[in-house]
């Protein structure tokens, strides 16, 4: 027997490979047991953390919302729910408000009236009848004006402002209402049918050399719109944008519970706040309202409204002048349309057309429509709103919006 000791062992390949494992194994081990325990993920698909999922769960069941104001003094204001967010709250609300905010700040530079260099301001300006370049959004709105003052005979006009800034609505002040001379002057200057609209490339022609357009009575809409568009590229269902009392919705304002948008009491300012008429549910479709208890002025014992008509250069009051004892007058209406830009310019048409007129128009075309009319009574019992509101509604509006009693 030999005495020689043994020689020693040789370690295989797979030993070596199984002696690796194990020391990677006790690594991972150590490294897991050292990690803070909101940062361990246990195969969920969702952080544990109880900081996020906080954050997760506010940013998809409570609306975030921003306001403002744009154009001008036009207030606005814009919730969104279910927005799936990484990012805290804060940073959430940031975003939304940049992202409108780039929006309503485009279309004021482009058709503000007060802006030297806007697109209105440059072809109010100008006396030629050749074509004036203007932005793609431009001829949009203009576009969808001139269809609508085709549709309404001409009671919706976007050419009508030298008029309304004569009757003291627009940037200049008057003392006195305007002469029927001065009224019948502006008028050979103003007629939609005296503009053309071209897209490529966009430009606005005008065949009388003063011809002006005013874009406030359809550029809310249009705001509305745009915003709604992008939040869309954000990837955001769930909304609800008021644009000066314009308003467009889409989906939800949490699980189950839709958006609900109210109509006010056409209350005028004297007789304090207006409150809720009616309330409505949307869906994804647009409202726009327009009435006369908001901005209007005192003249021979009536009180005219911003709205006039372009075919007489009169606000819409002028038939009650020398009237006794007006009882009944259109306080306020509302158009329900697919989208809000057409929508803020039918109100116009439908107010100066009038209850009859525009009930008739609607029901022909399909356009869902309410008007809200003032019933005026001698009540002597104390302060307050002496009034009651009659509502006049058209087939489509009592098919398509959604009423809650």
């Amino acid at each position: 027997m030999s005495t020689e000791p043994d020689p020693p062992q040789q370690n295989s390949l797979f030993d070596w490979i199984r002696y690796a494992a194990i020391a990677c194994l006790a690594v991972v081990v150590i490294w897991w047991a050292l990690q803070p325990p909101g940062n361990k993920d246990y195969g969920s698909g969702e952080p544990s953390d109880d900081s996020n999922a906080t954050e997760q769960l506010r940013s998809d069941s409570v609306p975030v919302r921003c306001d403002g104001t744009t154009m001008g003094a036009v207030p606005y204001c814009v919730k969104v729910s279910g927005w799936k967010s990484s990012q805290t709250p804060a940073e959430t609300e940031k975003l939304l408000a940049q992202t409108v905010r780039a929006e309503l700040d485009l279309i004021d530079s482009l058709m503000s009236t007060y802006r030297s260099e806007s697109d209105v301001s440059r072809f109010n300006r100008s006396d030629s009848t050749d074509w004036i370049p203007v932005s793609l959004e431009t001829v949009k709105v203009v576009q969808i004006a001139q269809d609508v003052s085709e549709l309404t005979r001409g009671t919706f006009d976007i050419t009508v402002g030298p008029l309304v800034n004569r009757w003291g609505f627009g940037p200049e002040e008057f003392s006195t209402p305007p002469t029927q001379e001065e009224i019948d002057e502006l008028l050979q200057s103003v007629g939609y049918r005296h503009l053309a609209v071209q897209v490529n490339p966009p430009s606005l022609k005008k065949d009388v050399p003063r011809l002006e357009i005013d874009l406030s009575g359809i550029a809310k809409g249009y705001a509305v719109d745009q915003v709604a568009a992008a939040l869309r590229k954000q990837g955001i269902a769930n909304y609800m944008i008021e644009v000066g009392g314009e308003t467009r919705t889409a989906g939800e304002k949490s699980p189950g519970k839709p958006w609900t948008i109210g109509i006010e009491i056409p209350t005028p300012q004297w007789l304090g706040e207006p409150k809720i008429h009616r309330k409505v549910q949307l869906g994804a479709q647009s409202m726009a309202t327009s009435g006369d208890y908001n901005n209007f002025i005192d003249y021979k014992g009536i009180r005219f409204s911003h709205i006039i008509d372009p075919r007489t250069g009169w606000p819409v009051e002028k038939s009650q002048m020398g009237l006794a004892d007006v009882q009944l007058r259109l306080g306020s209406l509302s158009v329900v349309d697919s989208t809000c830009v057409r929508a803020d310019a039918l109100t116009k048409g439908f107010y100066v057309l009038g209850v009859e007129e525009g009930l008739k128009l609607a029901n022909d075309n399909g356009i869902a429509v309410m008007f809200l009319l003032r019933e005026d009574t001698p009540d002597k019992r104390g302060p307050g709103p002496r009034f009651t509101v009659k509502e006049v509604a058209s087939e489509a509006f009592k098919k398509n919006v959604k009423i809650l009693e």
